[in-house]
């Protein structure tokens, strides 16, 4: 079953890929400047939605047991509700995350919880179609690599929760890494333990990060990605 809904994903990724291209007058233009300057400096600009469509793609050869351990993503309800993406961890946000970590290859995902749009409840079982994957990331955002310090991550994770009290879109949702915080200390001093991995967060180690152009110009407050290095 698992296998023939990728299969019909992997069918929709052309519609996707044809509405992205003829929705260009709708994607931000620091999105394609974004694109053009990676472009010029020879690395490789992803959308997001790409990334998803491409990890389905990639499952119709995997082994049985890559499909019974992509099908536990299944095995629970999807929920990108507003309220659900901007005040903790969603199971929607570790879909989109996860996948854009492995497609990049990175240490840790981060996308902002605001990022995602369908508000909507859809039960285990459901099938994503190009247009559910739309409708969740709808601005064309470009998917990135960066390198940050253990510190400038962990300031990412500070501006994340630093508003959750007003359900800000800056609520990270993250992949390869766990970390809980105190919604009741000050803003800036919330995040109480980080790890990436199984190991804590060491502040002066670097990580490979995934996330989209949009956090890396410091949008949703994310001025910590100022201080990476694109790879």
């Amino acid at each position: 079953l698992l296998r023939q809904q990728v299969q019909d994903l992997t069918r929709a990724s052309d519609t996707v890929k044809s509405d992205l291209t003829g929705a260009g007058s709708a994607l931000g233009g620091h999105t394609h400047a974004f694109t053009k300057a990676l472009e010029a400096a020879g690395r490789k600009a992803t959308d997001i939605a790409d990334v998803f469509t491409a990890q389905a793609k990639a499952l119709t050869d995997a082994s049985e047991n890559a499909i019974k351990e992509a099908s536990k993503v299944r095995s629970g309800s999807l929920d990108s509700r507003r309220d659900t993406v901007r005040t903790g961890e969603a199971a929607i946000g570790d879909l989109f995350t996860e996948a854009l970590r492995h497609a990049l290859g990175a240490d840790v995902a981060l996308l902002n919880g605001g990022g995602f749009r369908g508000d909507v409840l859809r039960p285990a079982g459901t099938v994503l179609t190009g247009r559910d994957i739309l409708a969740e990331l709808p601005f064309g955002n470009v998917g990135v690599l960066v390198t940050l310090t253990g510190a400038e991550l962990r300031a990412a994770l500070e501006n994340g929760v630093s508003l959750v009290e007003r359900k800000a879109g800056r609520f990270p949702q993250v992949s390869g890494l766990r970390f809980h915080y105190d919604p009741k200390a000050p803003a800036g001093a919330r995040v109480t333990t980080v790890e990436v991995g199984d190991k804590a967060l060491d502040p002066e180690a670097r990580y490979r990060v995934a996330t989209s152009d949009y956090l890396l110009n410091g949008g949703d407050g994310y001025q910590a990605f100022s201080h990476g290095t694109v790879v």
